[in-house]
């Protein structure tokens, strides 16, 4: 006895206008359109998390340099940059 379930092939869809439409259907050049944008999808994604990055660094470098300021005057003997060696 066989399952008709494991028999079905999953074909994968995409929704344009309200309907789904048949990727495997579609013509090449519309093929090629759904994987540029799932790529562009991807680098937004991308974009989104390094941009999350760059705003909380940000805001610890401001924090910091505000810090830096409410120090006392003998403070300013320091180097302006951390030693990284």
């Amino acid at each position: 006895m066989s399952n008709e379930n494991e028999n079905a092939v999953i074909q994968e869809t995409m929704m344009i206008d309200g309907e789904s439409h048949v990727i495997s259907d579609m013509t090449a050049q519309q093929q090629y359109i759904v994987r540029q944008l799932k790529d562009l999808q991807v680098k937004i994604g991308n974009a989104s998390f390094a941009l999350d990055q760059a705003q909380v660094a940000s805001r610890a470098f401001s924090g910091a340099l505000i810090e830096s300021t409410k120090e006392p005057a003998n403070a300013e003997t320091e180097t302006a940059e951390p030693n990284t060696e």
